[in-house]
C-alpha cells in the first residue's frame, strides 16, 4: 500500500517503495535446442503523480532499483550461473475511468527495463553473459471494489 499527498486540487503524488522477485523460464526449440530458468530479486523506490479531470484520472508512473540476487539454470548445464547486480526500472502511463464509485475501467501502458550481469567461467566451460531485458505492456481492464 502506497500512501500520497495532494499540494493541488485534483493532484495526488504518490511516493513507493517496492521489494520482489521475477522468474521466467526459455525453451530454445530445434536442433541443439535446451531450456533456461532466470530468477532474481529487485528492490527500489518509485513516484506515481495523478491528476483527475472530472471522471477520468490520468497518471504516469517511474520506478528505479535493482536486480540482484540472479542467477540461471540451463538444462544444457549442471551448474547454476550467478549473474551479476544490475538497474531495474519501469515507468508508465495510464488512465481510469470513474464510471461509479465501485467500477472502474483503465487501460495501462508500462515499459520494463531490467539485466542480469555475466556469470563467471564454470569448470564445464560454461557461461552467461550479461544480457538487458526490456519489456512493454499494454493492458486494459475493469475494477470491481
Amino acid at each position: 500500500m502506497a500512501y500520497g499527498f495532494s499540494p493541488y486540487q485534483h493532484l495526488a503524488i504518490i511516493p513507493s517503495a517496492f521489494i520482489g522477485a521475477r522468474g521466467w523460464w526459455r525453451d530454445i526449440t530445434g536442433v541443439g535446442g535446451y531450456n533456461e530458468h532466470y530468477y532474481g530479486d529487485r528492490s527500489g523506490v518509485g513516484l506515481e503523480v495523478d491528476y483527475t479531470v472530472g471522471p477520468v484520472v490520468l497518471g504516469g508512473f517511474y520506478d528505479t532499483g535493482s536486480a540482484y540476487n540472479s542467477g540461471m539454470q540451463a538444462s544444457i548445464s549442471s551448474d547454476t550461473f550467478t549473474l551479476g547486480k544490475t538497474d531495474y526500472t519501469d515507468d508508465g502511463l495510464k488512465a481510469t475511468w470513474v464510471v461509479s464509485p465501485k467500477f472502474r475501467v483503465w487501460t495501462q501502458y508500462s515499459h520494463t527495463q531490467f539485466g542480469y550481469g555475466a556469470s563467471p567461467v564454470y569448470p564445464d566451460g560454461y557461461m552467461e553473459p550479461s544480457s538487458t531485458t526490456k519489456q512493454d505492456t499494454v493492458a486494459i481492464g475493469i475494477s470491481v471494489l
